[in-house]
């Protein structure tokens, strides 16, 4: 009977072992499929949008040194190559 109730313990001992190992790759399903579903939302929403925006800031940043540029020359004045022609004599 000792032998019984030995192999009735290791039996229960594996099975427990059996469903912790079954409960740690469930956590590490559904972790996996978390990451997955991250993973897609950055590569399908949030970097495009990322992209979009920067290229925005870009042209914006561009438009506002050609501003500057026409502004510029605009204070200083028509220059010598711009000034009436002189044809020599």
């Amino acid at each position: 009977m000792n032998a019984d109730l030995e192999t009735l313990i290791c039996a229960d001992e594996e099975a427990r072992d059996f469903a912790r190992e079954r409960l740690a790759v469930s956590n590490l399903q559904r972790g996996l499929a978390q990451t997955n579903r991250r993973w897609n939302a950055l590569d399908s929403v949030i970097l495009p949008g990322l992209a979009r925006e920067l290229a925005d800031i870009a042209g914006a940043l561009a438009e506002e040194e050609r501003d500057d540029d026409f502004r510029r020359r605009r204070r200083r004045g028509p220059g010598p190559a711009s000034g009436p022609r002189l044809t020599p004599a």
